[in-house]
């Protein structure tokens, strides 16, 4: 094992007895930690990118990822379908020495990438791109399948196409992390299609924040959850007014990191600087950034219902396939392409900073041995 420093340790770990042996020399809420870790899909570990680091571990993973997040601008002004436009013209531009495999899952993110392809790249250009599905995306969206990808682009099945050898020859392009633009579907659950949940200044009602979250998190967790994230928002410059605010940042901030690294953790086989190279996360500018930060309202991000969740993304998809239906009533789903295998892997992942993978199963001791350096608490 690299003799290089820790960076990075799914949170998912927290409670395992070999684990817990450094933890209980910090005095720190780590059950809390750890049940916040449980609760969401896509946040499974939480590091800072911006304001004050009040959690427990260092985060300079958000350096040496390049995923600090950019000082808010107030003067941003670009439509989100502009933000996509932008996006998918400059990699055309920079990605043209390999081919592009898109996957699609059928879901909203990576049905407003493959759009984005269709609008504003030449036919010419879908000749050097293949698009990675399986049943279940077409089930999702039959209606792009067949109109617009089956006639006009190579299709392969969603299957172990995420390895080092097929990273070095494809630009593997994907819609995340577009939900830490919006805010998770699990916290759309939880405020249903109440708007004053979303609107409600958050500075005086913490502890109806704290009651919406105990039946999930239980009471000490979701107290905790709330004291560190009103530390966090007060420390910046970001508008931060609302409960959908509130509860945006810590997607937004403390989750982004998480999704950077998601699939990476999914397939710790893969060799790291062939993952930077090949795989492209979509939505993982600054641009998509100050988007987020200067669009926190109604019918962009979220309405009084289930399928309002992300309503400029299927915005800017309606436009271009006219599909009534999937824009009416389309939701957030689980990700087609993300197998129960792969969600029973999410935990075994570390991040070395000389960029070494580890997989928690095998090399936990090894790990065990740099977490201490890795705590940031006294």
């Amino acid at each position: 094992m690299s003799k290089a420093n820790l960076i990075y340790f799914n949170q998912l770990y927290l409670d395992h007895p070999k684990v817990q042996t450094v933890l209980n020399d910090y005095n720190y809420d780590w059950q809390s930690l750890s049940r916040r870790a449980k609760w969401e899909t896509g946040m499974n570990t939480l590091y800072t990118r911006s304001g004050i680091n009040n959690l427990p571990f260092k985060n300079t993973i958000a350096k040496f990822i390049n995923a600090e997040m950019p000082r808010y601008d107030n003067t941003f002004n670009l439509t989100f379908a502009e933000c996509v436009d932008k996006r998918v013209l400059e990699l055309s531009e920079r990605l043209a020495d390999k081919k592009w495999q898109i996957l699609w899952s059928g879901g909203i993110d990576s049905t407003c990438v493959f759009l984005a392809i269709i609008k504003n790249l030449h036919r010419s250009y879908w000749e050097n791109i293949e698009v990675v599905c399986n049943r279940f995306s077409i089930y999702e969206n039959p209606n792009l399948y067949y109109n617009f990808i089956k006639p006009n682009f190579q299709v392969k099945e969603y299957y172990n196409h995420m390895s080092t050898e097929n990273l070095d020859r494809h630009y593997i392009i994907d819609g995340n992390p577009c939900d830490n633009l919006f805010m998770s579907g699990n916290v759309i659950e939880i405020l249903g299609n109440r708007l004053d949940n979303y609107t409600k200044p958050w500075r005086t009602n913490k502890d109806y924040i704290v009651q919406l979250f105990s039946p999930v998190l239980g009471k000490q967790a979701s107290k905790w959850f709330v004291d560190f994230t009103s530390e966090s928002l007060a420390s910046t410059n970001v508008p931060n007014q609302t409960i959908f605010d509130f509860l945006w940042w810590t997607r937004f901030n403390q989750g982004w990191i998480n999704q950077r690294l998601r699939t990476l953790a999914i397939n710790t086989s893969v060799n790291y600087q062939s993952y930077c190279n090949g795989y492209v996360q979509f939505f993982d500018t600054h641009d998509f950034e100050q988007w987020s930060m200067n669009n926190n309202s109604p019918e962009l991000k979220y309405g009084l219902d289930f399928s309002d969740y992300k309503k400029v993304v299927k915005q800017y998809i309606y436009d271009i396939d006219h599909n009534h239906y999937y824009f009416n009533y389309k939701t957030k789903g689980h990700s087609s392409t993300v197998s129960a295998r792969d969600e029973e892997t999410l935990g075994a992942f570390a991040l070395l900073d000389d960029g070494t993978v580890v997989n928690l199963k095998t090399n936990l001791d090894d790990i065990i041995d740099l977490l201490p350096n890795h705590i940031q608490i006294g």
